[in-house]
């Protein structure tokens, strides 16, 4: 898969600290890993026209076969109103777990402002992460 990276998309990384070899990977591969505080890792995937960046952190692993009330808490964070920041929680069927994805316009000053950005949707990712604990907890499931 072969990603065009535009003048702010190359902009808004170098930010983060990548090279150029990061950014041939993300021509090449279509994403990129992104390490932050607390080596969190954050998977990237810019948008098709390259305008936008997209963030994805892991929650949690799911069985959907046991896990219908936790899907039905993602369900109702995601309508909850303290969670509005271009996030939402989407399920990855294919790798059974939920996962926050976070969307950053990088025009205006959004290249400039990413790092804050990846950092608030990792801390936001950490504070659903404990939500599920103790929901799991609360329902004698880990």
């Amino acid at each position: 898969m072969r990603t065009s990276v535009n003048g702010l998309l190359e902009h808004s990384l170098k930010t983060l600290g990548f090279d150029t070899s990061a950014l041939q990977a993300l021509r090449d591969d279509g994403y990129l890993l992104w390490q932050g505080k607390d080596k969190q890792a954050s998977l990237l995937v810019p948008s098709a026209d390259g305008d936008a960046l997209f963030a994805i952190c892991t929650l949690s692993r799911v069985d959907p076969e046991h896990d219908g009330r936790l899907l039905a808490l993602a369900l109702h964070l995601n309508l909850s109103p303290a969670h509005t920041m271009s996030a939402c929680i989407a399920l990855d069927v294919e790798q059974n777990t939920l996962c926050l994805r976070y969307t950053h316009d990088l025009g205006g000053n959004g290249a400039d402002t990413l790092l804050l950005a990846l950092e608030n949707a990792q801390a936001l990712a950490e504070q659903i992460k404990q939500v599920i604990e103790n929901f799991r907890h609360d329902q004698g499931r880990r």
